[in-house]
């Protein structure tokens, strides 16, 4: 059975988007080229900077009620889903804002519609979470190691460090869900992340019971996870 949003980006699709050679977004090649000039700060984004540059149509203010909410509170389940898939759609439509009203109508409706059918789309819809955040971090990870050696020692051990707590953090909410060996592969994917955290030359073995009462809470929780 497909989900409520896929369901509804087909039918709007057939009714509202013209015949097209491809859907695809054009990806720009000149990011990574550039990325050698910018200030060692530039992987620290704010959060007004990162929702402005990831919703350039508006969809999210469409999408859902509240910007800023507790997504425990139990008012606050439907804007929480509804929030989740705005930061989707994007990615897989052209013209996203010409589904958005039938895929919201069509997430409320289903949330809705049922307890169970409630719990599978908020499940759907950090799933969404959790794999949008890992992409990033992948991104995020590329561009730090390909320009790690451009800049100077402490700065590459500031922005390692901002990385390795952004990590840890996706770890942490994937660990319920997720299987062992999948939590194993991801920390064993950030292990390089961490040793350029870590004071000292990266080519010198690490001391870990030193890293577990060094100041830096994300250096002591990776060796407590490891």
């Amino acid at each position: 059975m497909l989900n409520p949003a896929t369901q509804a980006s087909n039918e709007a699709s057939c009714k509202s988007i013209p015949s097209t050679p491809s859907l695809a977004k054009p990806q720009s090649n000149s990011a990574l080229s550039s990325v050698a000039h910018l200030d060692p700060s530039f992987l620290v984004f704010s959060k007004d900077e990162e929702e402005r540059d990831d919703d350039p149509e508006g969809l999210k203010e469409v999408m859902w009620v509240s910007p800023a909410m507790d997504i425990s509170a139990p008012h606050n389940y439907l804007p929480s889903v509804l929030q989740n898939f705005a930061r989707w759609v994007p990615l897989i439509m052209f013209e996203p804002l010409r589904i958005t009203d039938p895929t919201k109508q069509r997430i409320t409706s289903y949330f809705s519609s049922s307890d169970a059918n409630r719990a599978r789309i908020i499940l759907i819809g950090r799933v969404i979470v959790v794999s949008l955040l890992r992409a990033n971090l992948n991104r995020e990870t590329e561009i730090y190691t390909s320009i790690r050696h451009s800049l100077g020692p402490d700065a590459a051990r500031i922005q390692a460090g901002h990385l390795l707590t952004k990590h840890l953090e996706n770890i942490t909410m994937q660990a319920p869900v997720y299987s062992l060996h999948t939590i194993i592969r991801l920390l064993h994917h950030v292990t390089p992340i961490f040793r350029y955290a870590c004071p000292g030359p990266p080519d010198l073995p690490i001391y870990l019971p030193g890293l577990l009462v060094d100041p830096e809470f994300n250096l002591r929780h990776f060796v407590s996870l490891d």
